[in-house]
């Protein structure tokens, strides 16, 4: 299944897709900015953010594998932010405060590029 959207004017938009990951086992938000050329209907992708959390479920410690300086948001299913910081490459959180549920984990870049996905807490 796909959506058409008609963009009328150029500019930056997020693109964001539902996707379910069969290696790792789980489904996750992929979010990419593109700038759109309506004149040429060029579509220039940015550079894409991505990031590894590992382990998903996690039990204390959560390992990003960034390779730049990101800012990490860890939310709830009410959207209640529980943790934010913003972390250097490689991160290693420590999570062990938080208590089993499943979260909602945000990471973005200085250039505005984000990624978000479900982060499950045993």
């Amino acid at each position: 299944m796909f959506t058409i959207i008609r963009l009328k004017k150029n500019g930056y938009y997020n693109v964001c897709f539902w996707a379910n990951n069969e290696c790792l086992k789980c489904d996750t938000w992929v979010c990419k900015t593109v700038y759109v050329n309506c004149e040429n209907a060029d579509i220039s992708e940015l550079k894409t953010l991505q990031i590894q959390p590992s382990p998903n479920p996690i039990q204390e410690e959560l390992s990003l594998h960034n390779v730049s300086p990101l800012k990490v948001e860890i939310r709830n299913t009410l959207g209640q932010i529980v943790w934010q910081k913003n972390v250097e490459p490689e991160a290693k959180i420590n999570l062990s405060h938080l208590t089993p549920q499943t979260y909602i984990l945000t990471v973005s870049d200085s250039q505005g590029n984000y990624t978000t996905t479900k982060l499950i807490k045993n």
